[in-house]
């Protein structure tokens, strides 16, 4: 994972600086961590091609939610 930090305000380049020192301490709940991914759109569908068959699968729950033929 790739984490990028931009702060806004250029006068804040000793906070940034802070934040990066201290980003070892960051962390969340697991429902924080499910409300990230849905935020997002993370992890949210998966597409399995077979021949010319498109299946959309919800991740979660491995529901089948739609099948189409590709033209």
């Amino acid at each position: 994972m790739r984490i990028i930090i931009q702060i806004v305000r250029h006068e804040d380049v000793y906070n940034e600086k802070i934040l990066l020192l201290n980003i070892d301490k960051i962390n969340t709940t697991k429902i924080g961590i499910n409300r990230i991914k849905k935020n997002l759109k993370l992890d949210k569908n998966w597409y399995c091609e077979i021949d010319n068959i498109v299946i959309t699968i919800k991740s979660y729950s491995y529901k089948v939610i739609t099948t189409h033929i590709k033209r």
